[in-house]
């Protein structure tokens, strides 16, 4: 596999990291006390999920965790 370097053109703003979890809570409290990372946001009620985001200090990265209609139907 040939890597190219990424076009100028199209500048990365930010990267968001999404992983579905049917343990919402536990998992913001881990990324929260566990490993202390900053609370950007939560959601609800968007098409019947709801979720955490997490910074990560010094970098335009975020990580998400959500729970919705799917559970754990995709992530064991």
């Amino acid at each position: 596999m040939i890597s190219r370097p990424w076009p100028t053109i199209l500048p990365v703003r930010n990267v968001r990291i999404a992983r579905p979890t049917d343990q919402l809570d536990d998992v913001a409290r881990f990324y929260r006390e566990g490993l202390g990372l900053p609370e950007l946001d939560r959601f609800a009620g968007h098409a019947g999920y709801r979720g955490v985001l997490f910074g990560l200090p010094g970098t335009q990265y975020h990580l998400d965790g959500s729970y919705g209609r799917f559970g754990r139907r995709f992530w064991p």
